[in-house]
């Protein structure tokens, strides 16, 4: 009898580290850059970067970028309440297209004044970001 609790431990113990070593190669598989794909059309993180905005405060050119918020930007009127972090409400008052729950990061195309101190973000999708899009 021992021997069977003793084989089947072992068994056990051999599918953990054949699951963990699959998902290893998996995460690291997707994680990796692509190599030897040419792309003909540009990629929505280049398309961004040659994107020039001028400041609405300032008038000087921005850096185009990327900005990310993980729980979305929630929006609130200037005469309403802001909610807490965590309630129902802060999520129903976050901007479309600005909660990032996946595993891979995911990016709202920005702009920056450094001039004025100014971002402006482009709500309207989320991107992948340009290291992943490679």
């Amino acid at each position: 009898m021992p021997l069977n609790i003793l084989f089947m431990a072992i068994a056990s113990i051999a599918i953990v580290i054949a699951c963990s070593l699959v998902l290893i190669l998996l995460l690291h598989q997707r994680s990796a850059p692509s190599r030897g794909i040419s792309r003909a059309t540009p990629t929505a993180a280049e398309r961004h970067a040659s994107q020039h905005m001028q400041c609405p405060r300032c008038r000087t050119m921005m850096r185009s970028g990327f900005t990310t918020a993980e729980r979305g930007i929630a929006w609130c009127d200037g005469d309403k309440k802001i909610p807490g972090r965590i309630s129902l409400a802060w999520y129903r008052g976050t901007l479309p297209n600005t909660q990032n729950h996946g595993l891979s990061l995911k990016l709202n195309t920005a702009w920056r004044c450094d001039q004025c101190s100014s971002v402006l973000i482009d709500f309207s999708s989320l991107n992948k970001s340009p290291e992943e899009k490679k």
